[in-house]
This record gives C-alpha cells, structure tokens and sequence, in this order.
C-alpha cells in the first residue's frame, strides 16, 4: 500500500519490525525482499507518489515533482556541478534511462584486494545480478525502437573501429517515446515503482509519501526508531511529526542524504568516514549539429555505448533532453540561443561518463544541514579534457556539421581539425560545464571499521541493527551506471539480514 499525505497526516503508524528509509534502486528492493520474507516493512519517502497515469512531457510540470530542486541542485568546489536525483516514489529510477551494467570484474577484484571485501568477488554477485535483471527485465535495446541518433552513433564507432556494446536497459514492451528523464509515460521502464514496490506492497509493506526522515533515534547501542515529519509537497511545509519505532532501520538515502541523515542522527562520532570518498563519475556533453535531420526524441533514449576507452575510465553514449531543458544547457542566450533551437530536429546530445580519481565530501553544518564540496584536481580535468576531445571526434565520424562543447570561450567548433587543440587548452576547472547523476561513496562498505562506515553485510560498524543499501557505500567509481550494482548489493544485504533476522531484530 502507497499512502499519501492527507491519510499519512491523518493516521500515521508508529511501529514495524524494518523501517527503510527511501524507495529507489536500494529501498525499493530492500523493501520487497524483506517483506517477501514476512517481515513487517515501512518505507518513508521524503518525495510525493506520481503514478505512470500522471506523467507528462511537460518539463515545467514534472520537474518539480519528480526531481529534488526541479532538477537543479549545485555541488559547490573549483568548478560548480549541477547535479540531478529524483525525489519521488520510486526515487532515481523513475526519472534515470534505465541503463543496467553489471558491476566490472576489475573493479570488484580492486575492492577485495585493497577493502578486503572478499565476499562481493564477481561469481559470488552473479546470482543476485541475475535476480535483478529478472525482476527488471533487463535487455538489450531491440532493433525496433532504435532510435536515428543511436544509428549515427553506432556508425561513427564502426567508422573509428572504437569497440562498442548494446546497451542493456530495464525495459517491457518500449514504445521509444524518449521520454525517460520526465518518467516513462507507457510504464515500460521497470523502475522501483512500477516493479519492486509494487511486489513490496503485494507481501505487505507500506510506502509512507511525503514523509522525510530527520533522525535515527539510538539507545544502547541499537537504532530503535526514526523521527520524521509530513512534509506537504506544493509548499514543503511540515503537516505533522512523528516518531516511528522499528526493530532495525535501513538507510537507503542515497550519497548525499545517508551521510546528512547520519550526521543529524549523531553517528559522525562513531564513524569518521560518513560523507568523505564522494564520487561523482561526471558526465561532459556535446551537441552535434547534422545537416540531416536526426529527430531524437524518436527512438530508445540509448542505444549503444563506446567503451572502447574503459580502461580509461571514460565510456561514451548517445542521449536525449527535451527541448526546454536543452536550451538551459547551451553556451548560448536570447536571439542566440533561439536561433540555434531553430535546428533542434538536427540536433543530437551524446555524453563522455569520466570514472574521477578524486573524491569529494558531503560536510555537517552546525544547523543540522549539510554541504556537498568537490574540487576537481588537475589530473581529473585533462581526463575531462580528452573525453571532450573523443566525443568531437566522434560527432565528426558520424557526420556532424558542427559541434557544440561543454567549454566556456571554445564552446563551437566546426572542422574536425580543431579537435586536436581541446586536450592542450589552458583552461581553468570552472571552466567546463560538469554534471552529473552518479553520486557514491560516501559511507563505503569496508573490512575495517577505521576506514570505512558498514561491514560486508551493510550493517553499519558498531550499531547491531542499523544497515545501508545504496551507492553510498561504494568504495570506488564502478566505472558504469550504477543501478544495477545498487540493486544487486541492496539484494544480498536485504537476503543477509532474513538470515539473521532473530539477531537484528532482539528486543532489548
């Protein structure tokens, strides 16, 4: 059952055996198999419940509701990083392009080696791998759906005779409306809210909307319940609060707002690592121009990836943004910016995903809010540089007339033979337009407690029954969009807790 803030404000439970804060790719799958296995399971999200029936393609409508921010949120440093999370009944899933990866054998083979996390070698995740792609539908982008962009793409890969794959999307009968980053009109889209918690809410658990978590509440050494007020969500005002108890509690925030709730919780003085090892796998996009029309809101949102520079750390994709939100994206204004939408139908936007070396923080402020800070250092920005300058050459391979970089004061270049001078431009870092979706690592699993903030069962050192499950506790960049590693892990840990249920969930 989904319940929403009028009957929430009205009668709001007080008690469950697992309390999992937030419904995406962690809470969501945490929910539905702790809840399968007969557990009495609460989920609280903070956003609102907009099923398929209401979305639309109006970036203006559905921005504010299924984003937080609208979309428009700033990670402050040497180089300001707009970043987008959704915030919503179903969390990222339901506004990300469904994009499932499994999680690189290198970088499961680094985490063993230097986090001693020996339990997540890659033939012990397959099977829960297999369970999420299962649950998900995960596939690859049939033929029929796509798009002329993803075509461009491909062929420009083939001209370079770079290595390319199909990308695997978490798609059921996909009409290509491309309309993704707004959530899937059709319900194609297996996010958390049209899958798991459905499945969740089927064994029991109840999804509680509009309902922010504040603090855990702790006491002799045991989480035993969660603070949280109804939040109303046209004015974000506070309709009521509450205490909610629970046997054991999941935190499934997200990078950013696991380490925020941890801090107001009180849990910075157990673990020094919550909010340090923020990483964010940046994305740079470029716009080409085709004297053809390419159309590309037709077609899969993405069809195809390059990864024939992974080993780099930098893969490649083909995109999609609606006009609206395009136009914010241009290096260009007024009469400008409206002469250049003139050519939407030739444009395309493709993207370079850089795995970033450096690592960020989310911080504690003294009135109980937190601040997110990354400087991107000098190594990290000539990566930035060499995937712009890979990405150009690729447009020109497929075609493009002209390209558009993410780059103030050399943002257009028109012939293939200005590409050579994007790596050996004297550029500062707030210069390059930077954003990202992949936020992780700022509570990361790990062997010692010294250095890391949960174990390998995701329970968090030194608290029995606290756990988390979302991309926070990665100890490193996964190098690939990151859903399926979540959802994989956040699988293991919800089946690891059913194991030892009668541990976790004492009463004291």
């Amino acid at each position: 059952m989904i319940r929403t803030i009028d009957p929430i404000s009205r009668n709001l439970d007080t008690s469950c055996e697992v309390c999992v804060i937030g419904s995406g790719a962690g809470g969501a799958v945490v929910a539905k198999e702790l809840a399968e296995a007969g557990l009495n399971v609460l989920v609280l999200e903070e956003g609102g419940y907009y099923p398929t029936s209401s979305f639309s393609h109006d970036p203006q409508r559905m921005l504010p509701r299924l984003y937080r921010h609208a979309g428009g949120a700033i990670i402050v440093g040497n180089a300001p990083i707009m970043y987008a999370e959704g915030r919503c009944v179903g969390g990222s899933t339901v506004i990300n392009a469904g994009i499932c990866y499994r999680t690189p054998e290198a970088i499961l083979d680094h985490w063993r080696d230097e986090h001693g996390l020996v339990e997540l070698a890659f033939e012990k995740l397959v099977p829960y791998f297999e369970q999420v792609e299962n649950n998900l539908h995960v596939m690859p982008v049939p033929d029929a759906i796509m798009g002329e962009d993803s075509l461009k793409f491909k062929q420009a890969a083939e001209n370079l005779r770079y290595r390319y794959v199909r990308v695997q999307r978490n798609i059921h009968a996909c009409q290509g409306t491309n309309l993704c980053v707004l959530g899937c009109p059709t319900g194609a889209k297996q996010s958390t809210l049209i899958s798991y918690l459905p499945a969740a809410a089927n064994y029991g658990a109840q999804v509680l909307a509009n309902c922010r978590a504040n603090r855990i509440v702790v006491k002799n050494g045991r989480a035993v319940g969660v603070e949280v007020s109804v939040v109303d969500p046209a004015s974000q005002q506070i309709r009521r609060r509450a205490l909610i108890k629970a046997g054991a509690v999941f935190v499934c925030g997200g990078a950013l707002h696991t380490p925020a709730l941890l801090f107001r919780s009180g849990l910075a003085k157990w673990r020094s690592w919550i909010g340090r090892n923020l990483y964010l796998h940046p994305n740079l996009k470029c716009v080409g121009i085709f004297d053809d029309q390419v159309n590309s809101w037709q077609g899969s949102i993405q069809g195809f990836q390059i990864d024939e520079f992974a080993e780099e750390g930098i893969v490649f994709g083909s995109t999609f943004l609606p006009p609206g939100i395009l136009a914010l994206s241009l290096p260009y204004f007024g009469n400008d910016s409206f002469k250049l939408m003139e050519y939407y139908h030739h444009m395309s936007v493709w993207g370079a995903l850089v795995e970033d070396t450096h690592a960020g923080r989310v911080w504690s402020l003294p009135n109980k809010t937190s601040l997110t800070t990354y400087w991107v250092d000098a190594r990290d920005q000539q990566r930035f540089l060499r995937a712009i300058m890979l990405l150009a050459k690729i447009f020109f391979a497929a075609g493009a007339r002209k390209v558009l970089l993410p780059i103030k004061n050399f943002s257009e270049i028109d012939r293939e033979a200005e590409v050579a001078q994007i790596p050996k431009l004297r550029i500062r870092a707030s210069d390059l337009s930077v954003f990202t979706v992949h936020l992780m690592g700022t509570c990361r699993m790990g062997a010692d407690p010294r250095t890391s903030v949960i174990d390998m069962d995701h329970r968090f050192h030194g608290l029995e029954n606290l756990f988390i499950a979302d991309a926070s506790v990665f100890p490193t960049p996964v190098r690939v969009n990151p859903m399926l590693t979540i959802m994989a892990l956040a699988t293991r840990a919800a089946q690891k807790f059913v194991e030892n249920r009668k541990r976790y969930l004492r009463v004291t």
